[in-house]
């Protein structure tokens, strides 16, 4: 291998970087990325979502069991967390709020069970609610009832 041509402790130092260098790439991390890594709020890995808070968001909803897009069944059930904007955490301290469609938010738990739902296009949005939290980060879910 070209530039591996040294002997003992030299070559076994380049060899030691190369392996550091290819753990780093099999975890989807470069030296690049770490540099400053910890003024980060997380290091992110190929494979996983960036980070979806803005820069006053502490927390997030995440919305992990919906409905199908379309689907013919006039009820609903949702199924949410929260997760801290830094780490991507489970926060269980939070409380929520929940809208469907245009109406105002309401206080609301995990799962939100909707019945007797009319045809057509609809929108779910949770948001998380934590004292000392300020601004949060909602999620939403957007599907169809279409005629069954």
């Amino acid at each position: 291998m070209k530039g591996f041509t040294g002997t003992g402790t030299r070559r076994r130092l380049r060899i030691g970087a190369l392996i550091a260098a290819l753990a780093l790439a099999t975890a989807g991390l470069t030296l690049a990325g770490l540099a400053g890594a910890e003024n980060q709020p997380s290091v992110r890995q190929k494979g996983y979502p960036a980070n979806p808070c803005g820069p006053t968001q502490s927390l997030y909803a995440k919305i992990t069991k919906h409905p199908k897009k379309r689907t013919t069944s006039k009820s609903a059930e949702f199924k949410f967390k929260t997760l801290i904007c830094s780490t991507g955490q489970e926060f269980s301290a939070a409380n929520f709020k929940c809208k469907l469609d245009k109406a105002d938010f309401k206080k609301c738990d995990s799962p939100k069970r909707y019945r007797h739902l009319r045809r057509g296009k609809h929108k779910f949005t949770v948001k998380p609610v934590a004292p000392g939290f300020g601004d949060t980060k909602a999620d939403s879910f957007r599907w169809t009832i279409k005629r069954g």
